[in-house]
């Protein structure tokens, strides 16, 4: 909690700009109320001193016991020149207006108050030493000018802590994006893992199998080597569609600034390329999506394609996009040999795309299949 201490204000060069004129000219009028050269050449070094401590010191202050002993020599300085005696010199006091509105942004409100009642007494008792009792009018004056500076003060004391709050949760929300993104990258990582140990990897010990058998029995029996070789030409072609499949995957979505419906279209040809599978892209009421939506539904595009790739053995696929309403809708449908979903467990791949689906505003995921009938797999969300 920042309320209870002081709060060194940053460099501020408007501030600064505000504070030179109204330092100078005060000083001015007050220097003009003097006859002795003596008196008026300690004008000159005080409000000197008093302008580089308020531009070098305070801005190098780290800690309050600094900052204490900075504001005790500005007192000294204003005392001195408020003995001057000049018949001006009611205009020094400015210099303790300017000093309250900085010990009201950097000290809490208990601090600041000792510190504007010490400078509130020392300019009312040379007032009075000097005119009696007819400067009553102007302490009182005083009094509302000095509390109306410590107001101030304590905004803007104020705004700098709602700063360094900001700033300091500014940071928390980046950290936790950054750590956000490694998970998602771990959590990508391990599913590639899976998905090359559990198909890419099983399928070349296939084919090494196939190719040992061969060997085996290039020799004596010709005919049985040709139908391992056979054999092992199909799990090759199988192995190099699963990695074509996984490599596709491993690509960056290329959104761009073209959308969701071009980036589909683009991937989806690539994709029917690499897996030898027809495959049709239709858009319907192609409009410009939520950047965190059109991420989403690419990347569960691209989950859904790569299962087809995988496991649906099918020939043609369909992916529709619809955005004609309020609520979006992907389609994914193939015509594969297609499985019954209660005899079927849900893999880990099916477990993410919905998560991914229920990340989306009010997302959905449904997966329609029957053995023969292939599947069809739609995200709907809202938009």
């Amino acid at each position: 909690m920042t309320s209870g201490r002081f709060v060194p204000l940053r460099a501020s060069r408007w501030l600064d700009l505000a504070t030179y004129p109204a330092v100078v000219i005060p000083c001015s009028l007050g220097f003009q109320g003097l006859t002795d050269p003596a008196a008026r050449a300690a004008v000159v070094v005080l409000c000197l001193a008093f302008l580089l401590i308020h531009r070098f010191v305070f801005q190098t202050a780290r800690d309050e016991r600094q900052l204490m002993i900075y504001s005790g020599a500005q007192v000294v300085v204003i005392t001195g020149l408020l003995l001057l005696r000049s018949r001006n010199s009611d205009t020094f006091t400015f210099l303790f207006f300017l000093l309250s509105i900085r010990v009201g942004a950097i000290f809490p409100p208990r601090r600041m108050l000792a510190w504007v009642a010490l400078f509130f007494t020392i300019s009312s008792l040379v007032l009075l030493w000097m005119r009696g009792l007819e400067a009553v009018l102007v302490i009182l004056f005083n009094a509302a000018v000095f509390g109306l500076c410590s107001v101030f003060g304590q905004a803007l004391r104020e705004v700098e802590i709602a700063r360094q709050e900001n700033a300091s949760m500014l940071e928390e929300l980046r950290r936790a994006q950054r750590q956000i993104q490694d998970l998602a990258i771990a959590e990508e990582r391990n599913r590639l893992a899976r998905d090359l140990h559990d198909s890419a990897k099983q399928q070349a010990f296939a084919l090494s199998a196939q190719l040992d058998a061969a060997r085996s029995l290039l020799g004596r029996d010709p005919a049985a080597a040709d139908r391992h070789l056979r054999q092992a030409e199909q799990l090759a072609d199988l192995l190099r569609q699963e990695l074509a499949t996984l490599i596709l995957e491993l690509r960056p979505p290329a959104l761009g600034d073209h959308g969701l419906a071009d980036a589909l279209r683009r991937y989806v040809t690539e994709w029917s390329q690499q897996s030898g599978i027809a495959a049709e892209f239709q858009v319907y009421g192609e409009r410009p999506l939520p950047r965190e939506v059109e991420h989403t539904l690419f990347r569960l595009s691209q989950e859904a394609l790569a299962n087809v790739a995988r496991h649906s053995q099918a020939r043609r696929v369909e992916v529709q996009l619809d955005c004609r309403e309020a609520q979006v809708k992907l389609s994914v449908k193939d015509d594969g040999h297609g499985f019954d979903p209660a005899l079927v467990p849900p893999g880990l791949g099916t477990q993410s795309m919905r998560e991914r689906a229920a990340a989306l505003p009010n997302g959905t995921l449904t997966l329609d299949s029957a053995p023969g009938q292939g599947t069809w797999v739609t995200v709907t969300g809202q938009c």
